[in-house]
């Protein structure tokens, strides 16, 4: 099991997201697949987990916390693991 994995279970997301009907999924459980940015001046090319692709949706569940370089981090972070580095 991934830590990630292991989360969403001691977290009890994974129980509100059965009981919603919503899948609940780690990001690289299912590939990546290359996405062409246009008009990037840098990455012009991005990898991205499948199925954030195929979503009709994707949330993202901050923590509320804030540290000595920002007064709130709210979510800023979470979408790191979406785009592999």
């Amino acid at each position: 099991m991934s830590m990630a994995t292991s989360a969403f279970e001691r977290s009890g997301c994974r129980e509100v997201c059965r009981q919603e009907g919503v899948g609940c999924r780690v990001f690289h459980s299912n590939g990546w697949e290359a996405v062409e940015v246009p008009g990037a001046k840098h990455m012009g090319i991005l990898h991205v987990p499948r199925d954030v692709l195929e979503a009709d949706a994707v949330f993202s569940i901050p923590k509320l916390k804030s540290h000595m370089q920002s007064i709130y981090t709210g979510a800023i972070k979470n979408f790191y693991g979406c785009i592999p580095f």
